[in-house]
């Protein structure tokens, strides 16, 4: 266990519980008993940098990175991430993806995201997207 900031001791001091923080997720917290003093270790952590943030809840103390995607093209690899706030799975793509989106072919709106997920046959890749006016599914081939 770490020492107690006022005290120095170490023997009695417990886990006490966990602590939301909104930038880098859950802190543990402790209590040493002489004292009756709660503390946390790095309580004024700066935000997280080296996660994404979730498309989904725009949250990042809930991402975590899981393994990285190899296309099978061989023209890099994209970092894979995990949010435990939407349950959900999502990767980063290369930013000239998300500049370049395409317009729905349903009804023209530009309000479209990508959808977290493409398809790589014969050396051209297939971005998904969702289009948030009619909320319907479509992919652009030969991105």
């Amino acid at each position: 266990m770490p020492p107690c900031p006022r005290c120095g001791d170490r023997l009695n001091v417990m886990k006490y519980g966990k602590h939301n923080s909104p930038t880098v997720g859950k802190l543990q917290q402790y209590y040493c008993k002489p004292c009756n003093y709660e503390f946390m270790l790095f309580p004024g952590l700066p935000p997280r940098t080296d996660v994404q943030q979730c498309p989904e809840c725009h949250r990042r103390d809930g991402v975590s990175k899981h393994g990285r995607i190899h296309p099978k093209s061989h023209e890099g690899s994209y970092q894979r991430f995990y949010c435990r706030f939407c349950n959900r799975w999502f990767q980063r793509y290369p930013e000239e993806w998300e500049e370049s989106k395409p317009p729905c072919p349903h009804c023209d709106g530009r309000h479209v995201r990508a959808n977290g997920k493409y398809i790589l046959k014969s050396g051209r890749l297939s971005l998904k997207y969702v289009c948030h006016n009619c909320e319907k599914h479509f992919s652009v081939h030969g991105i």
